[in-house]
Parts: C-alpha cells; structure tokens; sequence
C-alpha cells in the first residue's frame, strides 16, 4: 500500500512538473510581443506631415522672382533718363552777313562802308562732353554794292568761302559758340566807262581769317528735339589781305584793238562783321 502511495505521489510530482513546465514555456513567444514597439513607425506617419508644409516653400521664391522683376522694371525706368540725346552733329545755317569796311579802297564801289551778304553754312559736331560739342563748319557768302566812281557807274561783288573749327555749349534753350574760319575771298568789280563799249573788270583773290562768337536760341523741335530750329546773332572780326584792282575790257576774238589797264588802289576788305539768321541741326 505505501509502495502504490509513493508512486501515485511521484506521479503527482511529474505531472504537475511537467504542467508547469508547459504553462512555462510560452514565456518565449513573448518575444515577439517587442513587435508592439511598431509605434517607430509612426516617424513614418509624422513625415508626411512634416513635408506637407513644404509646398508653401515656393511662395518665398516667387517673391523673389517679383522684387527682382520689379528691380529690373526699375532700372529700366531709371536709364530711360540717362538715355540722353545726344548733341545734334549736322547743321545748316541761312542768314546774313554784314561787314563793316571801313578802308577808303573800299569807297569807289560802295556809298557807304556796309558790304551786305547772304550766307549759308553747314557743320558737323563728332565730338560732344555733356552740353558742349566740337566740329567742322564751313560758310559761303556772296554780296554786292554798288557807286559811282568818280562820276562813272560802279560795282563790287564779294564772295566768301571758308571753314574751320567751331565750339558750342548748350545751356537750356540757349547755345552759346566761337569759331574760327580760314579763307579766300574772290572780288569782281566793273566800271561803266562811256568811252568804251564794253564795262572795264577787274578780277582778283586773297586770303581771309575770321574770329567770331554768338549765339542761338532754340525756337522749336520737331520728332522729340530730333530736329531742332534756331535763331542765331553773330558778331567777329574779318581779316583780309588786299586784291589788286586793275580794270580792263574783257577781250574779244575778232576784236583788234588793245586796250591799257586802269589800275585803282588795292582793295582791302577787312572789318567787323555781324551775322544772324535761321538755323536746323539734326541728330
């Protein structure tokens, strides 16, 4: 009895160990219960909403675009001013010029000392600095007087052409210039003789130096100042060498007879000139 007592007690003992053991041994699946710790994936999840903000990034881009854009506006807007016009380089001048000889060579020819021209002068200005400008010009005039010489009728005709150098400045409405102009200066005069059947002439050339200064003022532009219109006042100093004045007939072919020459002093048409008049200039 006690030999069937031990061993259904040892029975006990094994079986109940071997429950234990059992209700023991799912402690290891536990190890996949660290699979909860999926809660890192959330990371995941918050970066969608960490980039969703994002997307407003190219707002601050667009900005720039706009302030630069709208600098870019701006500088145009400030170079239109700088964008200046340029000096006019061509010009064309249409006047009178008066000179003022006052040399008693001149008094055969003229009842006073005024030698009245017309003139027409074009220049061109290459060189500009701010309002002031330099260049070329060039002039021609032609006038004529006439007297009585010693009781026979008499005539003068002058032509003038020169060129030199020019030098303006711009103030407002205003121009303000000198010149210099070398020259030559052809003189014709004729004297009516009665006792001849043809008029006495006398030809003859000589070197010329102008100095002068003026003025213009702008009157109009035309196409934005692209054309400009001017009146100009002139005043200088013209310097001659003298002309020698020796009247004879012209010659004719079939004509036998010889005639002398009529020698009168030397012309000598230095003096004060005056000149004013209309003028264009262009771009």
């Amino acid at each position: 009895m006690k030999l069937a007592s031990f061993l259904g007690a040892a029975l006990m003992l094994v079986a109940t160990a071997s429950f234990a053991q059992e209700e023991e041994e799912p402690a290891p699946p536990e190890a996949p219960a660290a699979a909860p710790e999926e809660p890192a994936a959330e990371p995941e999840a918050r970066a969608p909403e960490v980039r969703a903000p994002e997307p407003p990034a190219p707002k601050p881009k667009a900005r720039v675009v706009r302030v630069a854009k709208s600098e870019r506006e701006g500088a145009d807007v400030e170079d239109e001013p700088v964008e200046e016009r340029p000096a006019h380089r061509l010009g064309f001048e249409f006047g009178t010029r008066l000179v003022v000889i006052q040399d008693a060579s001149f008094d055969p020819y003229a009842e006073n000392d005024l030698l009245p021209q017309a003139m027409i002068g074009i220049g061109y200005m290459p060189f500009s600095i701010g309002p002031a400008a330099f260049g070329i010009i060039g002039e021609y005039d032609v006038g004529t007087v006439s007297a009585d010489a010693r009781g026979v009728p008499s005539s003068l005709l002058l032509q003038r052409m020169a060129g030199g150098v020019h030098a303006q400045i711009e103030l407002w409405r205003f121009q303000l210039y000198a010149r210099a102009m070398p020259g030559a200066i052809y003189a014709h005069a004729t004297l009516d003789d009665d006792g001849v059947d043809r008029a006495l002439a006398s030809d003859g050339w000589t070197w010329v130096m102008d100095v002068s200064g003026g003025a213009r003022f702008r009157l109009a532009s035309a196409d934005e100042r692209v054309v400009d219109f001017w009146l100009f006042g002139e005043g200088g100093y013209s310097l001659t060498g003298d002309i020698e004045m020796a009247f004879a007939p012209p010659v004719e072919e079939n004509d036998p007879r010889s005639f002398g020459q009529l020698k009168l002093p030397a012309l000598h048409p230095s003096g004060g000139t005056a000149r004013f008049g209309f003028a264009l200039s262009f771009l």
